[in-house]
């Protein structure tokens, strides 16, 4: 089956591109151990959740990248949790602490707990919206690609951390997600930079043509706001048009 990611799941494998040239050591953990899902697979998925699965849900599921995989946990997993599960439906269940070198040693034991969960209405098209229980942290909405991206953020301060061969430059490149160190920081560099607006649970609003929508981004000085709306639709409006 063939399946094209949105533009926000593209810049995370092009952040993993990056990372598997920096991180030598691991370069198995940033590559698609697969490039396709069957038919049966993708609808045995959607029998296991009861809903038509966004396409970058799949991409993920077909890709079956290690490190995405540690970042989300267990797609389809038997979990239960305090959601509202006419809204919501648990997609992934996982260990918040994996994205630590840590989990690497046999002798590790899970002591936390993560839930990753989709709106049993998301569409097909464009980033999902996805709901983060994170151990006895409040509930967070925010964009799937966002999720990542703060994983990955995880995983690379992780490495930084760890006693390594990477000099000053190197490090301070992997954080920006370089593609090699003589590479300018690009691809994801503002996806990674902005951790103030990605510590800020995402705001839902609704627009009167285009329905509801997720704010994704905000012009400095202005009343404008861009929005990725649940149809797939990513437009620029101002505050006074939404609700």
């Amino acid at each position: 089956m063939k399946l094209k990611p949105s533009a926000a799941l593209t810049k995370v494998l092009a952040t993993l591109a990056a990372l598997q040239k920096l991180d030598t050591d691991r370069t198995d953990a940033y590559a698609a151990q697969s490039h396709a899902i069957s038919q049966s697979a993708v609808a045995e998925l959607e029998k296991t959740f009861g809903m038509k699965l966004p396409t970058d849900v799949l991409v993920l599921a077909a890709l079956r990248v290690p490190l995405l995989e540690r970042a989300l946990g267990t797609l389809g997993a038997d979990a239960s949790t305090d959601i509202d599960e006419d809204e919501w439906a648990i997609a992934w269940a996982g260990d918040p602490f994996a994205m630590s070198p840590s989990t690497e040693d046999p002798t590790y034991q899970q002591v936390g707990d993560l839930y990753v969960c989709l709106r049993k209405d998301a569409p097909q098209a464009g980033d999902p919206a996805v709901l983060v229980l994170r151990d006895e942290d409040k509930p967070r909405e925010t964009l799937l690609s966002q999720f990542l991206a703060s994983r990955l953020k995880e995983h690379a301060d992780c490495m930084e951390e760890e006693e390594s061969e990477l000099t000053e430059q190197e490090a301070d490149l992997l954080r920006k997600g370089a593609r090699s160190t003589a590479d300018v920081p690009r691809l994801y560099a503002a996806e990674i930079a902005a951790d103030a607006r990605r510590s800020v649970p995402a705001t839902r609003v609704k627009h009167a043509k285009f329905g509801a929508g997720t704010v994704v981004g905000e012009t400095p000085g202005s009343d404008v706001i861009e929005v990725q709306f649940d149809s797939g639709e990513r437009k620029k409006l101002k505050r006074q048009f939404l609700s």
